[in-house]
């Protein structure tokens, strides 16, 4: 492995890693803790982003909010224009990150 510098006590070292669950975890991956062997202080945290779980509840809820904004403003003429443009919006954020998540699995 490669040394690092600490931030803390200026030592060159490979850091102890410590494996622990963020909060939130069945939407997010784990997180790692590179602690320092001299000091003991984190050096850095590696992880935690949401995981595929995350993007689906955001879809859910986005169409959730959408479908009850539209049967509550169907009658004005600006949420029939900014509706699909959410819409859409929120699909497309959908099918990329799916996208890099299929593709994260080849790697």
């Amino acid at each position: 492995m490669d040394t690092v510098q600490c931030p803390h006590c200026k030592a060159e070292g490979t850091p102890h890693l410590l494996r622990y669950e963020p909060f939130l975890s069945y939407i997010r991956h784990t997180k790692m803790q590179h602690i320092c062997r001299i000091c003991g202080e984190v050096m850095y945290e590696t992880g935690g982003r949401f995981n595929f779980m995350a993007y689906i509840l955001l879809l859910l809820a986005g169409d959730f909010f959408l479908q009850v904004g539209n049967e509550a403003w169907h009658n004005a003429w600006w949420w029939k224009i900014l509706l699909p443009v959410l819409s859409f919006s929120l699909i497309g954020l959908f099918l990329y990150k799916f996208v890099r998540f299929i593709i994260s699995l080849f790697r």
